[in-house]
């Protein structure tokens, strides 16, 4: 028996977790999400961890699917049976960045098909003719809708222009058929991991995606876009075990392990985008924001990001191999880097507050001692010996410290 299953992932931005996140607990709409199913087993406990520590991260489940109103554009992919969305939930982390998750499943498990209802149904803003005719929404007016009252959320927050409000996608595929021939094989995997139909012109293999064979007719595609996995039938002796492998196993590993593993990366990724955007608008703003969104990259760097995430060979290659395509190390250098200038422009700054401040108080100094000269000019009329010429006296030491003051200050300002 075989199983098809797409995670389309909408990336959003609701900056203040604990705020959101009280939202959340108290919408009707949302449950929190079964904790089996947010419990991966195969991870570094620093990874797993995440997942645990609800000051970090909280996944969420939508009540009731019947409310939704998708398009699922089985007419125009051709579908004997119209894919159906089996659950949603809302992933928040600690960032300020949460995903939007619609976990749709399929009776049929053609990849050409499934590619082609992938590529129209991320393009999260399109409509469709027979989506008006069926009174039915795109996928980014449904996602809004689900949003918790009085929250400033922003969707596909990196994106410029709303044609590319596009969907992050994770397929699981099994095949109850053998292997297909290479060429074939190839070019299945290329398009499902991109998500694009079947009439699209498509390169070969290049930096920014990967093909990865985990084991006997098991194979993983990764690019920019999107993840898959498509397992094909194997024979593995009389004992049954290939079929409980393919059957209960990997679909545990998929579900929670994998699928995990790819929401840490997304978070990784567009967390880093927002902190680089930041940075930027951050220049002018008082002391008190720079040190909050240096705590925020901190915490970036330190908790949510990392190099090795399991000592499984098949799950370190998955990470690896998307960590470099998805430019992660780049895009925290990056963010380093703008941290960095930040810092530098912060501690120019404070040097130049320090400089005001020393002369503010040379120059209340100066006025103290002018003050204290006049006070001690009264003195020199007790001064018998120079008492003819007190005044004269007086009015010379005043002069002096008065000249010193202008000359203190014409200096101060050509520095």
């Amino acid at each position: 028996m075989s199983y098809a299953k797409t995670v389309f992932f909408i990336p959003v931005w609701f900056d203040n977790f604990k705020k959101f996140t009280d939202k959340m607990d108290k919408s009707s709409i949302w449950n929190c999400t079964e904790k089996e199913k947010i419990s991966p087993s195969y991870l570094f406990h620093y990874a797993t961890n995440i997942a645990k520590d609800s000051d970090l991260f909280k996944s969420y489940s939508l009540k009731n699917l019947s409310t939704l109103n998708v398009y699922m554009y089985g007419e125009e992919v051709a579908f004997e049976e119209a894919p159906s969305i089996e659950e949603v939930r809302f992933s928040c982390f600690s960032t300020g960045v949460g995903f939007i998750e619609f976990w749709v499943s399929y009776r049929e498990t053609s990849l050409e098909k499934i590619a082609n209802f992938s590529y129209l149904f991320k393009k999260a803003t399109k409509t469709s003719e027979k989506a008006l005719e069926y009174n039915r929404k795109p996928l980014c007016d449904v996602a809004k809708a689900l949003l918790p009252d009085g929250t400033d959320c922003r969707l596909f927050f990196s994106s410029s222009a709303e044609f590319k409000y596009e969907c992050n996608c994770f397929h699981f595929v099994h095949r109850d058929c053998s292997v297909p021939g290479n060429e074939e094989l190839a070019d299945s995997l290329h398009r499902l991991c991109r998500s694009y139909k079947s009439t699209m012109p498509i390169a070969g293999e290049s930096t920014y995606d990967v093909i990865y064979e985990a084991g006997t007719a098991d194979y993983w595609c990764g690019s920019t876009e999107g993840l898959a996995n498509v397992l094909y039938d194997f024979e593995s002796g009389n004992d049954g075990s290939s079929d409980y492998y393919l059957h209960t196993i990997k679909p545990i590993h998929l579900n929670v392990d994998y699928y995990f593993l790819y929401l840490l990366l997304l978070n990784q990724k567009y967390s880093a985008i927002q902190y680089i955007y930041m940075v930027s608008r951050v220049i002018n703003k008082p002391s008190k924001d720079i040190e909050n969104l240096n705590r925020r990259i901190i915490q970036l760097k330190n908790v949510f990001s990392f190099n090795i995430i399991s000592d499984d060979m098949h799950f370190q290659n998955i990470y690896s191999k998307m960590f470099s395509i998805l430019e992660i190390k780049n895009l925290l250098a990056d963010v380093i880097e703008n941290e960095n200038q930040i810092e530098y422009l912060q501690r120019s700054k404070h040097a130049n507050d320090d400089r005001m401040s020393n002369k503010y108080l040379f120059g209340i100094s100066m006025l103290s001692l002018f003050s204290a000269l006049i006070d001690a000019a009264c003195y020199f009329d007790r001064i018998e010996t120079i008492r003819p010429i007190s005044t004269f006296l007086s009015l010379v030491s005043v002069s002096l410290v008065l000249a010193l003051c202008v000359a203190w200050g014409f200096n101060s300002i050509k520095k």
